[in-house]
């Protein structure tokens, strides 16, 4: 396999990785993370065949510190969305199943699936627009890091400014 080839293939994974993340359906965010995980664990093994100032092995390096720093960037997105809907969310329906809990009545599955169902027609919207804000950056950054590799590694350049985060 060429050393192109090898590039070519780290960062077309991760692309599929970034793209399929932007998915909102449980199954596409379950494959983002297997191949991110694939691909981070291919650029470690292809970075350890190479030698240190190789061109594959400086690649492999842009694609694990893009999937570290895209990841620290997902997460501060979560926490961040969590903790925008959780203060701005309609609570009615959690506050009425509380209140009955509190007067003390147990609650069956249907009860709790209905109060479920409820919270979240109620704030689909929000939870959809503040996730969206809030995760957008970090697949951005992701896209702009997998275009940036990719273009050098395409004309067979080293990325520049490797310990870089943009």
């Amino acid at each position: 396999m060429t050393d192109k080839n090898k590039n070519y293939i780290l960062y077309i994974s991760l692309l599929i990785g970034v793209v399929s993340g932007c998915m909102p359906h449980m199954t596409m965010q379950t494959v983002s993370a297997v191949v991110v995980f694939v691909a981070l664990i291919l650029a470690y093994f292809i970075r350890s065949r190479e030698e240190e100032d190789h061109l594959v092995w400086h690649h492999a390096t842009f694609v694990i510190r893009t999937i570290w720093i895209w990841s620290l960037f997902i997460v501060i997105g979560m926490v961040g969305a969590g903790f925008t809907v959780q203060m701005t969310a309609d609570m009615s329906a959690i506050d009425a199943l509380t209140a009955r809990i509190m007067e003390g009545m147990v609650p069956s599955e249907y009860d709790i699936e209905a109060s479920t169902q409820a919270y979240l027609n109620t704030n689909y919207n929000l939870i959809l627009t503040t996730t969206i804000a809030w995760l957008a950056p970090a697949q951005v950054y992701a896209l702009w890091r997998v275009y940036k590799g990719l273009s050098r590694a395409k004309d067979g350049y080293r990325v520049q400014n490797l310990r870089g985060w943009f």
